[in-house]
């Protein structure tokens, strides 16, 4: 424990890489405990979860070194209409939000990997669109009209 540290207090919860203290000897994950303190240590999460456009989503237990092709495929493969490009993996520990083809990232337990549906584009979805755009601008059109009156 080194003299800053031990001068700082800490209310509410702080979170301590156990890793990087004993294996790295990286000390500023090292705090003094006091009387009353909690300490939770939570269970190993063994497994990933694929949810959204697989043939079988579920919970996948966790391979060493597995990429995201390889919880898919334990997962059944893409449905169909799955939007590949927009698969994303969310972080358990930090509930951050990645796209494996902008970045080399690691899937732990507890990780969660969505592959969304793409998105149907129909006629009659395109009429929609069409109509609203439309009648706005005819809406705005009768308004300057009749302000210049």
């Amino acid at each position: 424990m080194n003299d800053q540290s031990a001068a700082i207090t800490f209310e509410g919860s702080i979170n301590i890489d156990f890793v990087k203290l004993f294996r790295e000897n990286d000390l500023t994950n090292d705090v003094v405990l006091q009387d009353g303190d909690v300490v939770y240590i939570p269970m190993k999460r063994e497994y990933v979860n694929v949810m959204g456009a697989v043939k079988e989503p579920g919970y996948i237990k966790v391979k060493e070194g597995a990429n995201f092709n390889y919880y898919i495929e334990e997962a059944g493969g893409y449905n169909w209409d799955a939007d590949k490009k927009e698969r994303t993996l969310v972080k358990a520990r930090t509930g951050q939000r990645h796209k494996p083809r902008y970045m080399k990232v690691t899937i732990e337990g507890g990780d969660t990997i969505h592959v969304p549906e793409k998105l149907r584009r129909t006629f009659w979805s395109y009429l929609r669109e069409y109509t609203a755009y439309t009648t706005s601008v005819a809406t705005v059109v009768l308004i300057a009209i009749e302000l210049s009156r």
